[in-house]
């Protein structure tokens, strides 16, 4: 009914802002794709030598990722030839 579908959204929306604080978190200056991405699999304990499954971590990583740079949360710059996240400045 209305009320689940409402109560289902927020949850939703919860979990995707939960999930903006735990990666602004794991975000050190100047970092690259591989480092962030290590640092977010530490702190989720993500353990798997399977290359399938790694690779939906990173596609949803790397979504998570641009969501946070189309937010103007997070800023990319390109320093020899790598891409490196900063958190961007208010």
């Amino acid at each position: 009914d209305r009320a689940e579908l409402s109560a289902l959204i927020d949850s939703n929306i919860a979990f995707i802002h939960r999930k903006e604080r735990e990666l602004l978190d794991d975000l050190t200056d100047g970092m690259t794709f591989s480092d962030w991405i290590y640092a977010f699999c530490q702190r989720e304990n993500v353990r798997t030598r399977n290359e399938f499954k790694f690779s939906i971590v990173e596609r949803n990583f790397a979504n998570f990722v641009d969501w946070l740079t189309d937010e103007g949360k997070v800023e990319v710059r390109r320093e020899f030839c790598a891409k490196h996240y900063f958190h961007r400045e208010k």
